[in-house]
């Protein structure tokens, strides 16, 4: 049985190829792309976008492994190392940030010129409201933030993984007990920051604006996007001639993870939706007004693929133990929820004097080029250990796993 994954050829030419298709569409959008003010701005729009998103999709992998070694949990261990890794992409969403921080600021309406210090000359700029947030959202501020958060990410979860790894030099309950403690600390400062950072890099988009329910639902869509990806490497690697462990209720459960996220996923939109629409104050109704008025068919979309498709099709047992169904529904969700951050971004603008319509070349050029980093840097991490926890002290069932 072949226990330690070796990046085939075709991996790594797919994996660059998608980049360089990536990075094409980023120049032609830069070189003959006609936004006018906003050429740069939808550009940098689509950085944060994706940088936030596989952020999301990194750390809620994490969190997935943390949460499992504090309940030991048995049944994800034979495939728990893919998740493990997808804290090495970190440094590279740090990186898109610090871009976005450096050259794209001005997306952020609260760090333009006027507007939260009274200034001779701009005073019909002055917005009384980002003044009093100006102690918070701030330029040193939020990068400072941004690089607490990211250290406590990655270092938490260098160290889970370090200490999967040395269980499987080692051997005995040691390091298994040590990945418990430090998942724990992991966990409380996932809630703490998951919370901040969606405070900081999308709901500031609306300076104006703000909800309680935010972080949460930001929290839920990183969450089932994570549980999609995790669903497509396992289905690829097994494809591959891994992960021979990996049986139809591994699969099932992932599955039921996939379909009760995005039913929480559901819940916590209407939540959001309902309660400001029943409330009626104008500063909370003008978010979901510009999001249903300039971008309906774009939310109903949405809405399809992260709700009523995975109600409708993965609701049954059958459909779950079905491989061809997990691709298809990670790779419909994966869609959805990368929608749902376009709709949480986007539509900021509108309340500027330069929205950002439609769609342009950015839109797939900055995913393509991201989402092949992804992949890549994933499979490239894989390589450097085995893909089966051998001395882990849960092993034995979770191969024996069924439901």
């Amino acid at each position: 049985m072949n226990y330690k994954y070796e990046m085939s050829q075709s991996a790594k030419k797919w994996s660059f190829g998608i980049m360089a298709f990536g990075l094409v569409l980023i120049i032609m959008h830069v070189l003959f792309s006609h936004d006018g003010e906003q050429h740069y701005s939808r550009l940098w729009a689509n950085v944060l976008l994706n940088a936030s998103w596989f952020t999301g999709i990194c750390i809620a992998g994490v969190f997935f492994v943390a949460v499992h070694n504090i309940a030991m949990s048995a049944w994800q261990t034979v495939f728990k190392r893919i998740p493990e890794v997808f804290f090495s992409f970190l440094p590279f969403t740090l990186m898109l940030f610090l871009c976005v921080f450096l050259f794209g600021m001005g997306i952020y309406h609260w760090s333009h010129e006027g507007l939260a210090v009274f200034t001779e000359g701009l005073e019909d700029k002055f917005d009384n409201i980002i003044s009093q947030k100006a102690v918070y959202l701030n330029q040193t501020g939020v990068v400072l933030r941004t690089l607490l958060y990211f250290a406590l990410w990655f270092g938490l979860a260098f160290l889970i993984r370090k200490n999967s790894l040395n269980e499987d030099m080692e051997g005995g309950t040691k390091w298994y007990r040590q990945s418990i403690t430090f998942s724990a600390i992991y966990v409380v400062v996932f809630a703490i920051t998951i919370s901040m950072s969606s405070w900081d890099w999308l709901m500031s988009l609306d300076p104006h604006w703000f909800s309680t329910l935010y972080g949460w639902y930001v929290f839920t869509s990183y969450f089932v996007s994570a549980f999609a990806v995790i669903i497509l490497f396992v289905i690829y690697l097994k494809r591959q001639g891994y992960l021979n462990y990996v049986n139809d209720s591994h699969m099932h459960d992932l599955g039921k993870y996939l379909f009760a996220f995005s039913m929480l996923w559901m819940y916590m939109w209407f939540c959001q939706f309902m309660l400001i629409w029943y409330g009626n104050i104008p500063e909370e109704t003008v978010y979901f007004h510009t999001r249903f008025t300039h971008y309906p068919l774009l939310m109903g979309i949405m809405l399809f693929f992260n709700f009523l498709c995975p109600f409708l099709v993965i609701m049954t047992r059958e459909s779950k133990r079905n491989q061809y169904i997990l691709m298809f529904m990670a790779l419909a969700t994966l869609f959805g929820h990368w929608l749902d951050m376009f709709i949480l971004i986007m539509p900021s603008f509108e309340l500027t004097e330069h929205p950002i319509n439609g769609f342009s070349f950015a839109e797939l050029g900055v995913f393509a080029f991201v989402g092949g980093a992804f992949i890549y840097v994933v499979l490239n991490q894989l390589q450097k250990a085995s893909l089966v926890p051998h001395n882990h002290p849960y092993l034995k069932e979770s191969i024996h796993h069924e439901c």
